[in-house]
């Protein structure tokens, strides 16, 4: 139930010539409000010529001071990825494609693709109510 809330928090976020952190830290306040804690272990991405490049994208609270700007024309893939319980999750050999929680707590991970404009946002996937 927090997810969803979390993701329309964060894409509001994104406008061009504002910190790309702003998106992770508004998806990290609704996690706190909710008790609820974000896997570090997984990050959106930017997407272009490749499609995953960088700067990555956390779906949480940055812990360091990154002044990394969004760019008009730039895509987005927001991630909110969280979990009940306590941190920590563990990924599944032998390809380690399948993420686990280490403490058996639900879990949750919604996305967006997002295009930003000099203006704001324009969503480019669908969010499903």
């Amino acid at each position: 139930m927090t997810a969803r809330p979390a993701l329309r928090k964060g894409i509001p976020q994104i406008r061009a010539g504002e910190r790309l952190t702003n998106v992770g830290t508004a998806i990290q306040q609704e996690l706190d409000a909710d008790q609820v804690v974000a896997v570090h272990e997984l990050v959106g991405y930017s997407m272009g010529q490749m499609r995953i490049q960088k700067p990555q994208k956390l779906g949480y609270k940055s812990p360091v001071n990154d002044e990394t700007l969004m760019k008009s024309g730039q895509v987005l893939n927001i991630y909110v990825v969280a979990k009940s319980g306590t941190f920590g999750v563990r990924f599944q050999p032998p390809e380690f494609r399948t993420v686990l929680t280490q403490d058996g707590a639900d879990s949750v991970m919604l996305s967006a693709m997002v295009e930003v404009t000099h203006d704001g946002h324009r969503l480019l996937s669908r969010l499903i109510d």
